[in-house]
């Protein structure tokens, strides 16, 4: 059994019992092809209701409320907004980085948020090339909707109604 699944199987324990654990294992061997994805495994949406409760009081529908949003300055004048999630909030989104998506497929080319790399590794591909062009995408992380979250969880494998909540936890404001 994967560690995944091992896991989610304890969790499940802890906040269920014994015996719905069991009926969970048994549904599992019979369907396992409905749980072959990468990272955590929801059993079903109660199971994720209790992972997300164990980790933050905050309703899936209250997130936006737990950001503060201030602006800093950019180097070329103007302001850059930033929207920083509270500890609360920022503990269930490092469960779903830690257990969800860092178990996902990324290109080779995307070093930003990925383990194991970071701007150094991106840096070296660019080291002794004829010409480096730097620039900004203005409003990158704007041009990201809730939609393209929510695609990213279902195209893991997860229902559409965890894949709605996760993208909830994942956005701020519907981007």
């Amino acid at each position: 059994m994967r560690k995944e699944v091992q896991k989610a199987l304890e969790d499940y324990i802890s906040y269920f019992g014994i015996q719905k654990a069991k009926e969970q294992l048994k549904s599992y061997k019979k369907h396992s092809e409905k749980y072959n994805k990468k990272g955590y495994v929801f059993f079903d949406e109660n199971h994720f209701d209790k992972i997300v409760e164990s980790n933050t009081q905050i309703g899936v529908y209250q997130v936006d409320y737990y950001y503060d949003v201030y602006k800093i300055p950019k180097k070329r004048g103007g302001y850059r907004e930033i929207a920083s999630p509270s500890l609360e909030l920022k503990s269930i989104q490092e469960f779903i980085n830690e257990n969800i998506l860092l178990y996902g497929d990324v290109s080779d080319y995307c070093h930003g948020f990925v383990k194991e790399r970071s701007i150094v590794t991106n840096a070296l591909n660019h080291c002794n090339k004829e010409l480096v062009i730097c620039m900004d995408i203005k409003d990158f992380f704007k041009s990201i909707k809730i939609e393209d979250i929510i695609s990213v969880f279902s195209n893991m494998g997860y229902n559409k109604e965890i894949s709605n909540a996760l993208g909830m936890w994942c956005s701020f404001k519907g981007l």
